[in-house]
């Protein structure tokens, strides 16, 4: 069993994950970590090496949103705001 971690120090680790494989640390906390999850990285009872793999294989399986329950996989919004009003006022 590791040692007790901070909010920030959970952070920290889920950036240096992020960085390190190239997905953005947000998305591994909205979409792959329950609040169970979370709470085990503050207790210190979630490894950073699991951590890493686990990363990867969601990765690898189109970063579902596992941690609301959904396994479709991940879409970026294609819609950039404001986009839908390109070229109006132009003659």
């Amino acid at each position: 069993m590791g040692q007790t971690l901070t909010i920030v120090q959970c952070q920290k680790m889920l950036f240096d994950i992020g960085i390190k494989i190239g997905v953005s640390p947000k998305l591994i906390s909205t979409r792959l970590l329950s609040n169970e999850d979370k709470q085990d990285m503050l207790s210190g009872l979630l490894p950073v090496d699991c951590l890493v793999i686990g990363v990867r294989t969601w990765l690898a399986a189109g970063m579902p949103d596992y941690a609301n329950g959904k396994f479709d996989p991940y879409k970026a919004f294609d819609d950039k705001p404001m986009s839908r009003y390109r070229g109006m006022g132009k003659r």
